[in-house]
């Protein structure tokens, strides 16, 4: 009666015999594909270092991978033709650094890219491409020539796409040191936003003290910048037409900001507490508000048109261009 119980105890125990034999085998194999590709990846920055220059040693003191994750668009239109991949580590070249990126931020020129809006009207490079352009982290190798920057740098960078990605190629001249204090998260925040809201106000607008200036908002961080940075110009004064969900987002003591909510009569609102007018609009909506706006410009007044009507208004141009 026993024979039987034992020869189903040596059949169990040589199948996890095998089983075990088996997992050996695979983390073996796991083990030494590592090794090869860590092996390639190091051969491959040598090479650079070889026939194109840079310093390269922060990352042949580590684990280098030889492939990466991003994420690439492979069609224009539905955010389903955004997807993971896995692409050839990149590596910086004459005057550019390679980024270990921390954190990647979303905005309007990703949106356009998706939608191939900017794609058709740049004719940039063709897909499969690696979205994303504003990154920030950490410098961990330079390329040829730069001098700007050295190894464990933190810094944010605007390339021009290839920002979602682990490791980011960027051009020195597009990339700027982060203060001490602030956070990855919180540099990201500033760039493509941060210098378009710099634009919009001080280059397009050229904002002075004592100017009065009429925003027409929209929730998001583009409109928050343009007045955290219009509220530093003294003595200015910024009317905000916003949606009513918006209007808790201001500070009520803040005497600078007056919040009005859309869909009001806002000019009425305007002249009340500037007579004159105001000295620079920044529209993103355009459509059924223009001509109120442009009447309450003052003399020398500007107006500037941004954000999605900005495109209908270029393909209207392109057209009569080509007429």
């Amino acid at each position: 009666m026993d024979e039987p119980e034992n020869d189903q105890q040596e059949s169990s125990f040589s199948a996890s015999e095998a089983i075990e034999r088996e997992m050996r085998e695979l983390r073996r194999r796991d083990e030494e594909k590592r090794r090869r590709m860590k092996h390639l990846a190091k051969n491959r920055i040598r090479r650079q270092m070889k026939y194109i220059g840079g310093d390269f040693s922060l990352l042949l003191n580590q684990d280098v991978p030889y492939d990466v994750k991003c994420v690439q668009l492979i069609g224009f239109g539905l955010s389903d033709n955004i997807c993971t991949a896995k692409i050839l580590m990149p590596l910086p070249s004459e005057q550019e650094v390679l980024i270990l990126a921390h954190s990647c931020g979303v905005n309007y020129h990703d949106v356009l890219t998706r939608h191939g809006d900017l794609d058709k009207w740049a004719r940039s490079s063709r897909l499969p491409l690696v979205m994303g352009s504003e990154v920030a982290g950490e410098v961990v190798a330079l390329g040829k020539d730069v001098t700007e920057f050295c190894l464990g740098d933190r810094v944010m960078a605007l390339p021009e796409r290839n920002a979602w990605c682990q490791y980011v190629v960027c051009h020195v001249d597009l990339c700027f040191k982060i203060p001490e204090k602030m956070s990855y998260h919180e540099a990201v925040a500033l760039t493509v936003d941060g210098i378009v809201a710099h634009s919009l106000l001080f280059h397009m607008g050229n904002l002075s003290p004592g100017q009065a200036v009429l925003l027409h908002s929209n929730p998001g961080g583009l409109d928050t910048m343009v007045t955290q940075m219009a509220r530093t110009v003294p003595h200015i004064r910024i009317f905000k037409v916003a949606t009513h969900n918006e209007e808790g987002q201001c500070d009520s003591a803040d005497e600078t900001v007056h919040t009005i909510q859309r869909n009001t009569d806002y000019i009425s609102e305007i002249r009340e507490h500037s007579p004159q007018g105001v000295d620079l609009v920044l529209d993103r909506y355009f459509d059924g508000n223009f001509h109120r706006d442009f009447n309450l410009l003052r003399p020398m007044g500007k107006y500037v048109l941004f954000g999605e009507q900005t495109s209908f208004f270029r393909q209207v141009f392109a057209m009569a261009r080509s007429t």
